[in-house]
């Protein structure tokens, strides 16, 4: 295996939490955004340590951490627990802590609340997110999800679409009709 993938496996490893897991399976995706930019992307299967001698390809055993992050910039692109069910040994949120899931999401997006995306709707355990510039909302709109099992653990991160970077948004002056 090539250092830096195995540089950014342990960097997800520890980033997760995944003591309690394994890695099964890894990928390399190449994919073009609507900016035209190409993103490489490393797709990641972890399996519970428990789960042993796992051959079915047509599914995951319960507990499989499916991740996918960003090859350059290290950002996560989608985290989703099978079945629901997370046995990482740290990493929880609290539900009702609004500021501290927001505030985590921005760091794992490089993304800004109240500029470039903000609350769209709750759900139970469940938290949407659009995208937004400066209480705008655009089109095509990225979209955030986080959702949490009971004890508040991490079941489903995901990231679609593509967010406008502050280089492609024109402010405007203030305009005043005649």
């Amino acid at each position: 295996m090539d250092k830096r993938i195995k540089e950014l496996i342990d960097y997800t490893k520890e980033k997760y939490c995944l003591h309690a897991y394994y890695l099964h399976t890894f990928d390399i995706n190449r994919s073009t955004t609507i900016f035209k930019d190409t993103v490489y992307s490393l797709s990641m299967e972890w399996f519970p340590n428990h789960i042993k001698n796992w051959d079915d390809e047509t599914y995951n055993p319960e507990g499989t951490a499916c991740i996918e992050i960003d090859i350059h910039s290290r950002k996560t692109k989608h985290v989703i627990f099978s079945e629901g069910i997370s046995i990482v040994d740290g990493m929880t949120f609290d539900l009702n802590n609004r500021h501290e899931i927001i505030m985590w999401i921005e760091k794992e997006t490089g993304l800004n609340y109240g500029r470039q995306f903000e609350l769209w709707k709750e759900e139970e355990s469940e938290l949407h997110f659009k995208e937004f510039i400066d209480g705008v909302a655009v089109s095509p709109s990225g979209h955030i999800t986080l959702k949490l099992d009971k004890e508040g653990r991490l079941t489903l991160f995901s990231v679609y679409g593509q967010f406008q970077s502050d280089k492609f948004v024109k402010q405007e002056k203030n305009f005043t009709f005649p």
